[in-house]
């Protein structure tokens, strides 16, 4: 079986296969539009980014498993944005992700860390709710 890569498919077609991780209605062109708080309330907005080979590495050890799997990777970014939430007495409403992706990365793998991230969030109902993809010669995760 032939790995799917990123390159072949491009950032409209991985965007594509992302959708299905948001919810409908919500997400835009690279933003989402959020109901202001009530009133009296205030909005808390945190941000973390995630760099290969500081943070995780996809890189494969061992025999034959990544360091990181990408599944953790994906739990790591959400849940640490989720603790500085929770850190301010802040509820969260919904992320968004940017991703800066080689263009030989495969396209399960990143697909699996949305499943590590979707797994994390989905325990607090909190949704993916935008985002960017842009190619990069290393892999950043930065979730907002």
């Amino acid at each position: 079986m032939t790995l799917e890569l990123l390159k072949d498919i491009g950032e409209q077609g991985l965007l594509e296969r992302l959708q299905p991780f948001c919810p409908p209605g919500i997400v835009g062109d690279d933003g989402a539009v959020i109901p202001p708080p009530e009133s009296g309330q205030s909005l808390v907005i945190t941000t973390d980014v995630l760099v290969n080979g500081v943070h995780f590495s996809d890189r494969y050890g061992g025999v034959s498993q990544c360091t990181t799997s990408p599944e953790d990777a994906g739990w790591r970014a959400a849940a640490a944005n989720l603790s500085d939430l929770a850190a301010m007495g802040a509820s969260p409403l919904g992320i968004t992700v940017g991703l800066s992706l080689t263009g030989d990365v495969a396209v399960s793998w990143v697909e699996r860390l949305y499943q590590g991230m979707t797994q994390c969030l989905n325990q607090y109902n909190t949704p993916i709710v935008g985002g960017d993809i842009c190619r990069s010669p290393v892999i950043t995760i930065a979730i907002t």
